[in-house]
């Protein structure tokens, strides 16, 4: 999320906001038994409800902190995506906050080359490729063509 913040030029002060909020912005997952955070297989309704809900609890854990307001609103919709479809609010476009946007896509990215229990690891290639297919519809363009530079920038380097 950092790299990504810096590489669209964030303000310091919002770079750090912005860390602060990645590091942050799964907390309402401890609410989630492990049982099914590590559950392998589809999740019932009610278990993706459960799921589903991390990010409004989240947000109510951090919005007891004095100072971090925008942090609880990219806690809270870091799930919500471009075209509505997302959650908990069903936030769309220009409703959706930029930061959050940004959390979003490198969210998305660390999920698809992380290995979990409902999915094998994937390489960053087919990650990159995943995200650029929502591109638009999903996925802040700018944020998407962000990390393809970065990754581009980085392959590069290893070169």
């Amino acid at each position: 999320s950092c790299s990504l913040g810096k590489h669209l030029h964030l303000s310091k002060e919002n770079t750090q906001t912005l860390r602060v909020a990645a590091i942050l912005h799964d907390i309402g997952k401890l609410a989630i038994p492990a049982a099914i955070l590590t559950k392998r297989g589809l999740l019932t309704r009610k278990e993706r409800e459960i799921v589903e809900a991390h990010p409004v609890e989240g947000a109510r854990i951090v919005s007891g902190l004095s100072g971090y307001e925008e942090v609880t609103r990219i806690i809270r919709s870091h799930h919500e995506r471009l075209d509505g479809n997302g959650y908990p609010d069903g936030l769309s476009d220009g409703d959706i906050p930029f930061m959050a946007r940004i959390v979003a896509v490198a969210d998305t990215f660390d999920a698809i080359t992380s290995d979990r229990s409902y999915h094998s690891i994937s390489g960053w290639e087919s990650a990159l490729e995943a995200i650029k297919k929502e591109k638009g519809s999903k996925f802040d363009s700018r944020i998407v063509s962000a990390l393809e530079a970065i990754l581009s920038d980085e392959t590069a380097s290893m070169a």
